[in-house]
């Protein structure tokens, strides 16, 4: 969302949910949670609203969306950056919550939740093994071999990164 010079109170009052918000150029994915509502942002970054936001952001940090936002939807910066652009974010195909899916989601979240009081202690603290923990499930999401996993991992293994 982008501020004009005249908003209206509804928009306004996206930002003062909880929402998740991402900067349109990064390196990788550096999707975050405003949990309280705070934080308003400018041109150059972006905010989503909704529900289920500790999914959407589990899932949009994970290595498997870094790789395939890359691959189809992103303009590269350089050797490492990445442009996320809002329309490009907004037609990532995130699985839907499903019955059969529910558990995975709230895996997801759980470990989201983790992460965060994580850094709220500690902004500098190593949560890779739960970011790894979430890759697993983003996984488990697609119902991806183990074969498809190491060709996945293998990729980005080769490249450094997801976006290189």
């Amino acid at each position: 969302m982008e501020l004009d010079n005249n908003p209206h109170d509804e928009y306004l009052a996206e930002f003062e949910k909880e929402k998740v918000v991402w900067q349109e150029l990064a390196q990788g994915s550096q999707f975050a949670l405003d949990e309280e509502g705070r934080f308003f942002v400018s041109n150059t970054a972006y905010i989503m609203t909704g529900t289920h936001l500790r999914y959407l952001l589990g899932y949009l940090n994970s290595r498997l969306n870094e790789i395939t936002y890359s691959r189809w939807y992103c303009t590269k910066l350089g050797s490492s950056g990445t442009r996320w652009l809002k329309q490009h974010v907004l037609s990532i195909p995130v699985p839907p919550i499903t019955s059969q899916n529910q558990s995975l989601v709230a895996q997801i979240e759980s470990l989201v939740d983790q992460i965060l009081a994580q850094k709220r202690d500690n902004p500098r603290a190593d949560t890779r093994d739960l970011e790894r923990a979430i890759d697993e499930l983003v996984y488990r999401l697609y119902d991806l071999t183990d074969d498809e996993i190491r060709l996945i991992e293998s990729k980005l293994s080769k490249d450094g990164s997801a976006g290189a």
